[in-house]
C-alpha cells in the first residue's frame, strides 16, 4: 500500500502523468517532469546496393593494383614453378579482392554492432525513466516529486 499524502505538507499527491497533462501546470514544471521521447535505433548505413557496389569497386581497384605490382615484382615462378606469365597477378589480385571485401564488410558489421550497443544502453536508461514517470507522484503544494518504492517480486 502506498501513501497518497505528501510527507512534508500532507496534501494529496498527484500522478506525474496527470500533472504534465494539466494545462494549469507551469511550463517550467512540465518541462522538468515530461518524459523524453522514445530512443530510436541508429542505422550504420547497412549493406545496401550502393555500399556493395562501392565496396566492390574499391576491392577491385586494390586487386588490380596489387596484382599489377605482384606481376612485375615476383616474376613468372609465383606461386609455383611452371605457371605462365600473368598468373601471379591473377592469384594475388583474387586474394587482395577477398581480403579487402572481408575488411570492408567487417567495418559495416562493427559499426552496426556498436550502434546497437549504444542503443541498448540508452534504451535501458529510458525505460527506467518511463517506469519512474508512471509510478512517481507530485506534490503541487511543495512542488516536489515523490518517488514511489518499486515493488520487487
Amino acid at each position: 500500500m502506498t501513501d497518497t499524502r505528501c510527507p512534508q505538507c500532507a496534501q494529496a499527491l498527484v500522478p506525474i502523468a496527470a500533472v504534465v497533462a494539466d494545462p494549469a501546470t507551469p511550463d517550467a514544471v512540465r518541462a522538468q517532469l515530461t518524459l523524453a521521447p522514445t530512443p530510436q535505433p541508429r542505422r550504420a548505413g547497412g549493406l545496401g546496393c550502393t555500399t556493395v557496389i562501392l565496396s566492390g569497386a574499391v576491392a577491385f581497384a586494390a586487386a588490380v593494383i596489387i596484382g599489377g605490382i605482384s606481376q612485375f615484382t615476383l616474376g613468372t615462378d609465383y606461386p609455383a614453378p611452371g605457371y605462365r606469365f600473368g598468373e601471379a597477378a591473377i592469384f594475388s589480385g583474387i586474394a587482395a579482392f577477398i581480403i579487402v571485401m572481408i575488411g570492408m564488410f567487417s567495418l559495416f558489421v562493427w559499426r552496426q554492432a556498436n550502434n546497437d550497443r549504444l542503443y541498448k544502453k540508452v534504451a535501458v536508461a529510458w525505460f527506467a525513466q518511463k517506469t519512474a514517470f508512471e509510478n512517481d507522484t507530485y506534490c503541487t503544494n511543495c512542488n516536489t516529486r515523490i518517488a514511489r518504492p518499486t515493488q520487487q517480486s
